[in-house]
């Protein structure tokens, strides 16, 4: 099979692009591992690439298309193969299931100029930086999140397979629905005394966690938050509302 890299299609409301990639004289769509879309990208152009390139597409530019509705919905970029994707300055809503069956991926990359979105180091922050969206699920090792983060949102590293161990810093107030849900590999992480809200499932699925301290400051805790989490969890004995009681995590 020939190897295509590198196509960049234009769209129009005349051309969708079936149609822009036959004109390219693709006929093999699982040779294309790099595309670059110009023009206005439509729900059904996602669905098309996800139909033919779900496997096998590397890197996606969006950098400089118009998206309808100026919004990208739940799993519409769910490449299992894609290692890449920059998104264009008109993105102002993103779904944070996004990227959920995206493997591989290691980079985010949103146009400076975006006035919803902040791309750093590839991962996703909101403009100005204050809450942690999206981590890309191919990322491996330990990640120190950034001193400006408050919110570690709603499966922000869901799935993050290969993530060692997370650092949070005393800035970080909420950890979000399925923050870290199936973060199979984490086997540490810090709760600063400046969280007060752990969310659903925050926790859960984290196989490799061994403990977890809740501070004073947690007012709030989710259901489920470490469900199928083996951590030995102990709680602030100041805290006003749990306890952590041989290692499980109790309501005072």
């Amino acid at each position: 099979m020939t190897t295509n890299t590198n196509i960049t299609v234009t769209l129009s409301p005349e051309i969708r692009l079936e149609q822009a990639l036959i004109e390219k004289g693709i006929s093999d769509l699982e040779s294309v591992t790099e595309l670059s879309i110009l023009g206005a990208v439509s729900r059904d152009d996602f669905e098309y690439l996800i139909k033919n390139m779900w496997e096998t597409l590397q890197i996606l530019d969006l950098g400089n298309a118009v998206i309808e509705e100026n919004k990208i919905g739940n799993e519409e970029l769910s490449f299992f193969g894609l290692k890449t994707v920059f998104i264009s300055d008109s993105i102002i809503e993103i779904d944070c299931r996004l990227f959920s069956a995206c493997a591989e991926l290691t980079a985010i990359v949103v146009a400076p100029d975006n006035p919803a979105y902040k791309s750093e180091d590839g991962i996703l922050f909101n403009r100005d930086k204050t809450a942690l969206l999206l981590y890309p699920r191919g990322l491996q090792g330990d990640y120190n999140v950034p001193a400006s983060v408050a919110t570690i949102g709603r499966g922000a590293l869901d799935g993050c397979t290969g993530l060692i161990s997370v650092t949070l810093p005393d800035s970080v107030t909420k950890i979000e629905d399925g923050a870290f849900n199936d973060c199979m590999s984490l086997s540490s992480i810090n709760i600063p005394a400046s969280v007060t809200m752990i969310g659903n499932w925050a926790f859960g699925g984290c196989f490799s966690l061994t403990s977890v301290f809740i501070p004073a400051s947690v007012e709030k805790i989710g259901e489920q938050t470490f469900s199928g989490c083996p951590a030995f969890i102990t709680a602030h004995r100041d805290n006003p509302a749990y306890t952590g009681k041989n290692g499980k995590l109790k309501l005072k």
